[in-house]
């Protein structure tokens, strides 16, 4: 499994059924494209005129002439480019080349990327550890039963085989364990997503079970992360860089995983992060709930106490684990840890 790590909406080549032999010579954003945004296609075979034809009754609606050919440093390949964004009418189409061949179908709409966006962010509820998930996509029912119920030990913080329940969260990518440095990430951009687009990302619902809740959908989901993360912070506000087996699983359903697992020992990134994503939570929450917010920026502001007096970078401890071991730290002085944390939590 691949964790989708942000809610930006990707502009990918899609897999469709080929039906002239040239069709991979034509490439573009098969997902669709915005109506009074910039449409084009790259083409790898040498072209001129294009023809936007509407798929329903293969009309032309839109003529245009191909530009190149230009290097493309990325591919080392000599592409044309088909510019069509002064076409703007709503509906499904395709490009015919003259003399290249036919690109898939794609569509030109306002809600174009409202079902991307719906499926990359409702695929956070399938990662989700400590619960069983269930959905169904292209008639394809994807799931897993409860579990890592017993997250986690306390071994390698207190030297005690002492639980500490550490529930929820997402899954990481090819493996279940849960990392703090990666959450910053995903957790992150989705924040600071809901922070510039709150008012279209609420029209969208992702028919999770908090779906009734008082708090908008997109919140519900992270909030599933910024539990689990909320227990990984230590006594003295350092913070768990993360939950671990002590080797990767083979390749099983994470129910089937029954290793113990275990808090790993606090890293300089992990804490940081865990300050950045407590105080945007702190922010993002607050009018939905208001204890909630003060317990995240409560958190912050532990941490950030903690790293302030700690301002070295200090590498976890991962001794003894084979798993990911993704301790980031930025460039140059290792004091930017305090710079960072300090202007997510004046934000």
């Amino acid at each position: 499994m691949l964790k989708i790590r942000t809610i930006a909406l990707l502009l990918v080549v899609g897999f469709t059924t080929k039906i002239f032999s040239a069709d991979t010579d034509i490439r573009l954003n098969t997902i669709g494209f915005l109506p009074d945004k910039e449409k084009r296609a790259s083409i790898i075979a040498p072209c001129s005129k294009f023809t936007v034809v509407r798929s329903s009754d293969s009309a032309a609606v839109f003529t245009g002439t191909a530009s190149g050919p230009q290097k493309n440093s990325d591919t080392d390949e000599d592409i044309y480019i088909a510019d069509f964004s002064d076409f703007t009418q709503e509906g499904t189409y395709f490009l015919n080349v003259e003399n290249v061949g036919r690109s898939p179908v794609f569509s030109v709409k306002k809600d174009v990327y409202n079902d991307v966006f719906y499926h990359c962010v409702r695929a956070m509820y399938l990662w989700r550890c400590g619960c069983a998930v269930s959905d169904t996509f292209g008639g394809q029912v994807y799931s897993h039963a409860a579990c890592h119920l017993s997250d986690a030990y306390l071994d390698y913080i207190t030297g005690s085989h002492t639980l500490k329940p550490s529930l929820k969260g997402w899954h990481d990518a090819g493996d279940f364990n849960k990392y703090t440095v990666n959450a910053g990430i995903t957790v992150g951009m989705m924040l600071n997503a809901w922070e510039q687009f709150a008012p279209l990302i609420q029209t969208i619902k992702l028919n999770i079970p908090e779906t009734e809740s008082n708090l908008p959908d997109f919140l519900a989901e992270i909030k599933w992360e910024l539990d689990w993360l909320l227990t990984m912070q230590l006594e003295d506000g350092s913070v768990s860089h993360k939950i671990s087996a002590k080797d990767f699983c083979g390749f099983i359903m994470p129910e089937k995983e029954t290793a113990d697992r275990y808090f790993v020992p606090w890293g300089s990134a992990a804490t940081a992060d865990f300050i950045a994503m407590t105080a945007m939570a702190g922010r993002s929450y607050r009018r939905y709930d208001s204890l909630y917010s003060e317990a995240c920026l409560k958190a912050a502001k532990k941490s950030y106490d903690f790293l302030s007096n700690n301002p070295a970078n200090h590498a976890a401890d991962q001794t003894g684990f084979s798993t990911g071991h993704r301790d980031e730290v930025p460039a140059g002085d290792p004091g930017q840890f305090h710079v960072t944390a300090c202007s997510f939590l004046r934000g």
